[in-house]
Parts: C-alpha cells; sequence; structure tokens
C-alpha cells in the first residue's frame, strides 16, 4: 500500500494535536481527479474539524484525520469519465466530510467538477484562498438576487467571506454597508463599500438610524445571528454561513443558511471567480505561508482572532 504525507491528527484536540502523518494514497474512481497538493488552505471549518465539532459528521472515519477544504495542485490521475488530463493545473474545493480526510495532504480525491484550471501567471498561493470562500460570496450574490441599487449590510466584512461578498456585491451595483472593527474601515471601504459601521452592541441601532425602514438583506458573516435582524426591513432578507446560527423567521424575513457547496460542482463558476481575481476583481489575502511540517503552528495562526487573511500550507516548499 502507497503512502502520503499529510497534516492530521489522530485525536481532537488543539493545535498541538496536529502533526506530520502518513495516510494511504486515495484513488480516483468515476467522475473524480487526483490532484498533487501543492498551496492548501487552513480554514476555520479545519479549526472546528479538528476540535471535534463536525465529528458527528464523520462517524465512520479511522483517525488520522485531514482537514482541508480549498487547493490548488496538478492533475495527478482521474477516473472514468473525465476529461481534465494529468498535468493541468487546477484550483478547487475537496471534502473531509464523511471521509475524514480532506486537503492537506500531498494527494487528493475530489470531484471533476469541484475543480478548474488557473489561469497562467497567477501566484498559486493567492488563488488557493479562492474556491471555497469565492464559491460561498457567489451564492450569498445569487441567492440574494437584489437588483442594483439595494442596501445590504455585510457583518464581518474584514474576513475571508465578508470581504469577497463586500467585493462582488459593490461590482453589481449593490450598495454596501461594511460592518468591521473600526481599524478595518480603510480595508472595507478599499473593497468597495459604500458605508462603514464599525462593529459593537449598537450596530442595528446604527444602521437603523441611517436606514430607519430597514435595508433590503443582511449578509451575516459574523454570526451576529438574531442581533442582525433588526437591521432588516420587513420582508428582507438574512442570510448566515454556518449552521446552528441561522435565527427564527420573523416580520416576514425567512433567515437562510447558505453554502459554497452549492457551486461545489460548477467549474463554469469556479473559473469566472479565478479569472476574476486574476484581473484584480477579487482581492486575495494571505496570511502567512507554512511548510506541512509546521502544520501544528498554521493551526494556531488560524484561530488567531482579528486574523486578516488566510493561512497556506505549501505543500511543493
Amino acid at each position: 500500500m502507497r503512502t502520503m504525507a499529510a497534516v492530521g491528527f489522530h485525536a481532537y484536540g488543539g493545535p498541538d494535536a496536529v502533526r506530520l502523518v502518513e495516510v494511504p494514497v486515495p484513488e480516483p474512481g468515476p467522475g473524480e481527479v487526483r490532484v498533487r497538493v501543492r498551496m492548501t488552505t487552513v480554514n476555520p471549518a479545519d479549526v472546528q474539524y479538528r476540535r471535534g465539532d463536525h465529528a458527528a459528521f464523520v462517524p465512520d472515519a479511522l483517525p488520522p484525520f485531514v482537514g482541508g477544504l480549498e487547493l490548488v495542485g496538478t492533475v495527478d490521475a482521474v477516473g472514468e469519465g473525465v476529461d481534465l488530463l494529468p498535468g493541468a493545473t487546477v484550483a478547487g474545493s475537496s471534502h473531509f466530510i464523511p471521509g475524514g480526510r480532506g486537503s492537506h495532504a500531498e494527494l487528493v480525491v475530489t470531484g471533476a467538477g469541484a475543480v478548474a484550471p488557473c489561469p497562467a501567471g497567477v501566484d498559486e498561493v493567492a488563488l488557493a484562498t479562492v474556491p471555497m470562500n469565492g464559491l460561498t460570496a457567489r451564492v450569498v450574490l445569487d441567492t440574494l438576487a437584489l437588483p442594483p441599487g439595494a442596501t445590504v449590510v455585510v457583518t464581518g466584512a474584514a474576513g475571508a467571506v465578508g470581504g469577497y461578498v463586500v467585493e462582488l456585491a459593490s461590482a453589481a451595483g449593490l450598495e454596501v454597508v461594511a460592518v468591521a472593527s473600526s481599524t478595518d474601515e480603510e480595508l472595507v471601504v478599499g473593497l468597495g463599500a459604500t458605508a462603514f459601521v464599525p462593529r459593537g452592541d449598537d450596530v442595528a441601532q446604527e444602521v437603523r438610524a441611517r436606514h430607519p425602514d430597514g435595508v433590503d438583506a443582511v449578509v451575516d458573516a459574523a454570526m451576529l445571528d438574531a442581533a442582525a435582524l433588526p437591521m432588516v426591513r420587513d420582508g428582507g432578507r438574512l442570510l448566515t454561513l454556518r449552521p446552528g446560527h441561522v435565527p427564527p423567521p420573523e416580520r416576514g424575513i425567512e433567515p437562510r443558511l447558505v453554502s459554497f457547496r452549492r457551486y461545489q460542482d460548477r467549474p463554469d463558476v469556479l473559473a469566472d471567480l479565478l479569472a476574476l481575481s486574476a484581473s484584480g476583481g477579487l482581492t486575495t489575502r494571505v496570511a502567512e505561508v507554512l511548510t506541512p511540517h509546521r502544520g501544528a503552528e498554521a493551526h494556531a495562526l488560524a484561530e488567531t482572532p482579528g486574523l486578516r487573511g488566510r493561512v497556506v500550507l505549501a505543500f511543493d516548499a
């Protein structure tokens, strides 16, 4: 049995549970590709996985457990019915649910529809930060389907997903009210926000003071939950990004959970986002690039409050 190196953990716990491990090389099935990973990000979901928050979703997985949800690499092998050729450089998403192992490894298997060719000459570290968060932001905008001129509040606007939502919403002609730390005002305005509200207990009151009838929609990337509802007009929209953070409906507002999984098998959508990033229309932010041997450090950094940008594991270093 062939094995490969991966960044994983044998038991749930803190960052010190993470280490370099050996796991079997996965084989692609029909409709799947195996990618030799060069860059892969450490996302909040990976931190939650390590802590044990997703244990119920991987009941049959065996340790060592391996996180990882997005990557850049080279197609290494393909399954039946796949048109991609080995050697192609792609970016895409993967999953550790339900099998227990994602892209924090030398090789990963994912659906052929979950990857798209990388634009030539673009920094692969930056492109690795696009698939999951970029697709999430695209799902958000397409779910809202607001007309130009409508007003949307984005909480957590300086975060990875929030920043992409601000940029895509601005490009769509929406009026964007960004909620973030006061130290991030310049950042989010630079991303396209037309107004800024510093985060705090009085966010809803501040938004209502500026928009007495409420705004058309709130994208709650900061998980304010029910505290975000007062900002929304009667019959407006509220989208949240994490399970367990969907407040009950009120005033004709039906809060909804959205996920990048809706577009995970849409390589055309991912290709558009990668091209947008290459042209400067989507601002990528990288906090740190670390080798797999520093996986524990990567996890510790990824859960640092207020971190701006993604931590990237470089398997080609």
